[in-house]
């Protein structure tokens, strides 16, 4: 079962998609950044488990939590959405550079990745 919330309803995004176990815990959230197809994925700390899914124009679609992010691990998240870049494709072909994320959606990015969070940390707000 996946509950979603919008952060801006205006423009529906980001927002957030919680899934749960079969006990109903939550076991990681899906953070929808636009609506686009997923064709590879970038993790930007090998010590956490997130992951930054990008879309064939090489601009992140949605970022899946399977552990809350919180400092350095939040911060590496949104400066890899910020500045983009890095990572690679599933054939090792090596992903572009430049800006992935507005500056105006960062703001409302870091709220729905805290709710994430929070979500994975079993906290209601």
């Amino acid at each position: 079962m996946a509950t979603s919330t919008v952060i801006d309803p205006a423009r529906a995004r980001p927002r957030v998609e919680f899934f749960e176990d079969e006990y109903g815990r939550i076991e990681s959230a899906y953070v929808t950044l636009r609506e686009a197809r997923a064709v590879s994925a970038v993790r930007p700390d090998p010590d956490h488990l997130v992951f930054i899914y990008v879309g064939d124009d090489e601009r992140p679609v949605g970022v899946r939590l399977l552990e809350p992010v919180t400092g350095v691990a939040a911060t590496d998240v949104v400066v890899r959405l910020a500045h983009g870049g890095g990572g690679t494709r599933p054939g090792g072909e090596t992903l572009g550079s430049g800006a992935w994320l507005p500056i105006e959606d960062v703001d409302a990015t870091i709220h729905v990745l805290q709710e994430a969070s929070r979500g994975l940390q079993g906290i209601a707000d």
